[in-house]
């Protein structure tokens, strides 16, 4: 369970590598921000998910996002927000892609629980859910270790859905 989990956090942060350029994002909203920016079509994973949520869904106060528009796919952007003094986290990474992409990820998640009622498709698996929605694709994860990771992405996963 926990691998799985450490497999999407290595998948969201190695993919996209670590920009050093970072800097804080206009306006103040709490989230940093790389220099390199995703196009358009993919939305603000911090906004989708905000910091005041996140926290609430982890049950203890966590850091200011940490964005990263340079994901390893094309347009991919991501968004993790940790526990404060803590490698717990939860993040979310939004990548435009079309159905055969959909699938791809589909078919090397293993085993999975199909979900309704979530964007057009969805299915988890533990500690994370993808959702795709039009031509986006959204992966919700979350690193617990008492046990709520599937808490967490279940009541983050229809707020942000519901900002697209």
């Amino acid at each position: 369970m926990i691998a799985a989990v450490l497999t999407a956090v290595a998948l969201s942060t190695a993919a996209c590598g670590s920009d050093p350029e970072s800097t804080p994002a206009p306006g103040g909203d709490g989230t940093s921000t790389s220099a390199a920016a995703a196009p358009a079509t993919a939305p603000d994973p911090c906004e989708l998910v905000t910091k005041a949520e996140a926290a609430a869904a982890l049950g203890e106060p966590v850091d200011d996002g940490i964005r990263n528009d340079s994901g390893g796919l094309p347009g991919q952007r991501d968004c993790q927000y940790f526990v404060t003094g803590s490698v717990r986290m939860t993040g979310l990474s939004v990548i435009p892609g079309d159905q055969t992409l959909w699938d791809n990820f589909k078919s090397q998640a293993g085993t999975i629980r199909e979900l309704s009622g979530l964007g057009d498709e969805a299915f988890a698996i533990d500690n994370m859910i993808y959702v795709r929605t039009r031509n986006l694709i959204m992966l919700f994860s979350a690193l617990s270790i008492d046990g709520k990771g599937n808490a967490v992405v279940a009541e983050l996963a229809p707020k942000a859905v519901a900002r697209v």
